[in-house]
Formats: structure tokens, C-alpha cells, sequence
């Protein structure tokens, strides 16, 4: 029996997206290619590797199992085809990601530069967007990914997705009807969510820092425990994390951008190839 690279590939996307039209479009092909390189590959290997519950596509035992060895085969692959691939591209790229990014796959992309660009090195920083903000202008990094609102947005930013940022809470502790609400918050905050904070206290809704975490991550969990609400993306809402329905009497959050900015001025040619790659693996298709 041979494994086709290409279908494990594509069971992969499946199975990290979970779904099959998010994976047709990171693999830049037709939902109905990747329908039948599953059913291939299901053909192939005669065992069922994905269970179908309406839109919901999750691993069988057998897909689990196989998705172990598909990862490391598909590793191995791309790096041996980088090996014989890479580039001449040298220098060094300062980079500073905020954690909305970092909370993704920044890592494993950042590995593949390395591998596509050997002689390049990347010196990373992580913080909050207005603090690499103010580190690109004085030129103490290239490159950066940031979360702006719409009137922060520069002409040469590259927007990799746009986020609306509700109010949100754990559904079994919904604070409703507690005279002091919990707040859950970052460290280091984006200014952004200075106003809807703000606006706590113009609707007369008494409240308190209840949690502070320093990542996305760090918010979801505290929340997801019921230790109070926040101000996060619309895409974590689930069957656990869902709108806050006292948000419904504020006013509206402003909409987020997450970009990729450079450094003004002249660039060297290994920071453009890193924001090249940013784009290339993070834009997400806007509707």
C-alpha cells in the first residue's frame, strides 16, 4: 500500500480546520477535489477516517491514528523538497508578533522560513500591538504583525483578517444579574478596548478586574471557567463561550484588523520575503 502525500495532506487541513470548504481554500483548490482525495484515500486505506455529522467532520480511531504518521510524513516531505529548494536569500529580520498571532500557527510558519531560507535569521519579539507599534517606528524591528482598529490602518499595512469583538461569557455563568460584573483582561491591553470598557460605566454596570492574562488563550480559559466576562473575537464563540447578553445594552465594539506592517524606509530583501510569507500562509479570504 502507498500513501499518497498530497491526500494526507489534504486529511490534515480537514481535520485542523474542520471543515471541508476552509481546507479548499488553504490548499487553493475545489471543495469538491478535496471531497474526493478523502474518499481516495478512505478507498485506499478501506477504513472510514472521518466521521460526517451534518458540517460537523471530526477523526474516526482509524483517522486519529493515521493522522500521527500523515503529520510526520507530510514533514519530512516538504522539508526534503525545501532542502533541495532553498534559497540564497541571507541577512537578518527583526520580528515582533502580538499575541492574537501567536496564539496560531506562527511557530510551524516561521520554521518553514527557516528551512526555505537558511542563511536568513529571525530575532523574535512578542508583545502587545501598541508596544511593536512604537518599536517599528524608532527601528527597532522590520517587520511586525498588529491589531489596529480601521483608523489606525496605514496604506502599506497588509490586513490578514478582520475580527468583530463582542462581549462574551461561559453559558453556565452568564453574570446577568450580579451587581458587580467581572472583567476579564489582557496584559498588555490593546487601547482599543479602552471605550467599551468605558462604556461599563455609562450604563451604570459596576465592575472589576477579576483576571488578567497575557495571552488569548489565557482570557479563554479564565472565561470558559466562569471567572467573568470579556471583550474577544466572534470566532470563539461556541457551545461554551457565547455573547454576553448584557453586551446587548452597550454600544457596538469597534472592529479590529490584525496586519502586517513594515518598517518605513528602506527594507532589506529578507524582511520583504518574511512578510511575503506572512500574507502568504495567514490571509484569510474575506467573504
Amino acid at each position: 500500500m502507498r500513501l499518497d502525500t498530497e491526500s494526507l495532506r489534504t486529511l490534515i487541513a480537514v481535520v485542523d480546520l474542520g471543515s471541508m470548504t476552509r481546507a479548499a481554500e488553504q490548499l487553493e483548490m475545489s471543495q469538491s477535489a478535496v471531497s474526493w482525495k478523502i474518499k481516495r484515500l478512505e478507498e485506499h486505506v478501506g477504513r472510514a477516517l472521518l466521521i460526517r455529522d451534518g458540517h460537523d467532520l471530526r477523526p474516526t480511531l482509524d483517522g486519529r491514528e493515521l493522522l500521527v504518521d500523515a503529520r510526520n510524513i507530510v514533514a519530512v516531505h516538504d522539508r526534503a523538497v525545501a532542502r533541495l529548494s532553498t534559497s540564497t536569500l541571507t541577512g537578518r529580520v527583526r520580528f515582533g508578533t502580538n499575541a492574537e498571532l501567536t496564539a496560531s500557527n506562527v511557530t510551524e510558519l516561521l520554521s518553514r522560513f527557516n528551512v526555505n531560507h537558511p542563511g536568513a535569521t529571525i530575532e523574535i519579539v512578542s508583545s502587545g500591538s501598541d508596544e511593536l507599534a512604537r518599536l517599528l517606528d524608532r527601528g527597532k524591528l522590520d517587520v511586525a504583525t498588529l491589531l489596529v482598529t480601521a483608523s489606525e490602518r496605514r496604506s502599506d499595512d497588509r490586513t490578514l483578517w478582520a475580527d468583530e469583538l463582542i462581549w462574551v461569557s461561559s453559558w453556565a455563568w452568564p453574570f446577568d444579574e450580579v451587581d458587580e460584573v467581572p472583567i476579564v483582561s489582557s496584559v498588555p491591553q490593546h487601547h482599543s478596548y479602552d471605550r467599551p470598557l468605558e462604556a461599563l460605566s455609562r450604563a451604570g454596570i459596576d465592575h472589576y478586574t477579576a483576571f488578567s492574562g497575557s495571552s488569548t488563550g489565557a482570557m479563554l480559559e479564565a472565561v470558559s471557567a466562569g471567572l467573568g466576562v470579556a471583550i474577544l473575537s466572534e470566532s470563539w464563540v461556541d457551545d461554551n463561550i457565547v455573547p454576553w447578553q448584557r453586551g446587548n445594552e452597550l454600544a457596538p465594539v469597534e472592529r479590529v484588523h490584525q496586519v502586517v506592517r513594515a518598517a518605513s524606509g528602506e527594507r532589506r530583501e529578507v524582511a520583504d520575503a518574511l512578510v511575503a510569507t506572512l500574507v502568504a500562509d495567514l490571509d484569510e479570504p474575506t467573504a
